[in-house]
């Protein structure tokens, strides 16, 4: 008997000191018992709340939930089902009218007889916890609007800028192309000249917030590697060719002739390589070079690249931090040579996207050497029909790629009129009869009146965009709108863009400013 007491004495000391509240209920659910520690949980005194109904202390949202979940054991307790013992947590009311988070967990305390006698419990302060998972809620929330409003302004910004810039270098182009004495053709090449440095200014900006909002995807299609490598290589030759720079490459005869990978991001690796490399050499050599270093499964294998240069090099201080966005070796070489610092930063970004790594090497006044490896997958059907003499891939100079093809006609739809104006104007200038639709609904009933051999289709446009049209030319009756050829012109091509246009209908996508050579090119290859 002693020993009973004193162990009793023992419990009930510990009860009353801890910091949760430990209740005992009866088979009503009414409290019968509650520890001293309920007065710093709820304001009130042991006696205060043993006398007011439970059901009080809930905040109005869960005084619904707390009177049904009681409701619910006590037809489990009728029908002689087990009680579960269980957490349940809630939002209460304090005396002073504040508001607490706990947790309960009850367990049902049974007889001898089996008959129920009632229940004990525990009841802890989870007001921390809750409010830091409310905050970490919000934020997660927070956090997602951001990215997309930042994805929206991507968009818009990229529509906003890129559209004016492709009427800007359209019409110069084909201003190159009239009757201009010596002084004039001077202009509009230097005009042409600002204008491309402008817009591969805009869209490193825009590729790096890309890049950092994850919207950038790669496209993977077969490509001639040798031919993109020769095109960087001629884009730089004219501008060094005063310099007294030569520009050198070497690829290795054990690559593919065709690889499957995304074309335009790998020609932007090299562009942004062989452009600094260009940017900080005024005399001297840049040597280009491109090797198999591995032979993977499943027709992927890695290529290793180099780009070496006789430059002014780049000291040893700041060459950990090269590859971080908007860092020059100081603020002289940005005076000097310009740029926003972000081209290496986005190299390294595409690089890790496609499997690899890249590395730097240099010192001041003794050059720069970048190496870098990438994965790609080969095109075995090709490159046998290659091996084979079935298949030929030419490196083909700039005026037999913008060869005009045999005249067909043609549905420009555009919302913007100097961008109509420009594609038209080209199009016309290859030969191609061409027709203009101003927006959505407008191409529907044109195309409703003829058929076309092809159309070109803007994204964004009023009242019906270029997706919307798609699907709708797709449902008409007639076989040739089922199968003409459409292909979209768009001023940004975030990640998912491609699977929108391809799931709407389209069959390939320019992206703005489009120039005479990429509408043969993809002109070549939708219609063939």
């Amino acid at each position: 008997q002693k020993a009973l007491a004193e162990s009793e004495k023992r419990y009930r000391l510990l009860a009353e000191n801890i910091r949760d509240v430990l209740w005992v209920l009866d088979v009503d659910f009414n409290p019968t018992y509650v520890t001293p520690s309920i007065r710093q949980l709820s304001g009130y005194s042991q006696e205060e709340f043993l006398s007011l109904p439970i059901d009080i202390h809930m905040t109005q949202k869960f005084r619904k939930k707390f009177n049904v979940l009681l409701r619910m054991m006590g037809r489990a307790v009728q029908q002689e089902e087990t009680i579960p013992d269980r957490f349940l947590e809630f939002e209460c009311l304090r005396k002073d009218g504040s508001t607490i988070w706990v947790e309960i967990f009850n367990t049902a305390i049974w007889a001898d007889d089996g008959s129920l006698k009632g229940y004990v419990g525990v009841i802890r302060d989870t007001t921390k916890r809750v409010i830091a998972q409310q905050e970490l809620e919000l934020a997660r929330k927070v956090a997602l609007a951001a990215s997309q409003t930042k994805s929206e302004f991507l968009a818009n910004m990229s529509h906003e800028i890129r559209t004016p810039m492709n009427g800007v270098l359209g019409l110069l182009q084909l201003l190159q192309d009239t009757s201009l004495d010596s002084v004039q053709r001077q202009y509009v090449e230097n005009a042409l000249a600002s204008g491309t440095s402008l817009l591969n200014l805009i869209s490193d900006i825009l590729d790096f917030s890309k890049i950092e909002a994850g919207k950038i995807e790669l496209v993977a299609k077969p490509f001639a590697l040798r031919q993109l490598i020769a095109s960087v290589v001629g884009s730089f030759e004219s501008l060094v060719a005063a310099d007294k720079v030569t520009i050198r490459y070497s690829i290795a005869e054990d690559i593919p002739p065709v690889i499957v990978a995304d074309e335009s991001r790998i020609k932007q690796i090299f562009y942004n390589l062989v452009g600094n490399a260009v940017k900080f050499t005024p005399r001297g050599e840049i040597a280009i070079g491109l090797k198999l270093a591995e032979v993977l499964p499943d027709s992927r294998v890695v290529l290793a690249g180099v780009i070496e240069d006789t430059g002014v090099g780049i000291s040893e201080q700041v060459i950990g931090r090269l590859f971080e966005p908007f860092v020059q070796e100081d603020g002289s070489f940005r005076r000097r040579y310009g740029g926003t610092g972000l081209g290496l930063s986005i190299v390294k970004n595409l690089v890790e996207m496609m499997g690899g790594e890249v590395a730097l090497a240099s010192r001041s006044g003794c050059g720069t050497t970048v190496t870098f490896q990438i994965t790609v997958a080969t095109d075995q059907e090709t490159d046998q029909g290659i091996d084979q003499g079935t298949v030929a891939i030419v490196q083909t100079p700039a005026a037999v790629r913008t060869r005009p093809l045999a005249p067909i006609r043609i549905l420009v739809v555009e919302d913007e009129k100097i961008n109509a104006l420009v594609i038209s104007a080209m199009l016309r200038k290859l030969g191609h009869d061409v027709h203009l639709a101003t927006n959505g609904l407008q191409a529907l009933q044109v195309i409703r009146e003829c058929d076309f051999d092809c159309i070109f289709m803007d994204i964004q446009m009023p009242e019906m965009d270029g997706v919307e049209t798609t699907r709708a030319i797709r449902t008409m009756t007639g076989r040739q709108k089922k199968v003409v050829p459409i292909i979209a012109l768009t001023a940004h091509a975030m990640k998912g863009d491609r699977e929108r246009f391809i799931d709407a209908g389209m069959d390939d996508y320019l992206t703005k400013p489009v120039d005479m050579g990429s509408l043969v090119e993809v002109l070549r290859k939708v219609i063939g």
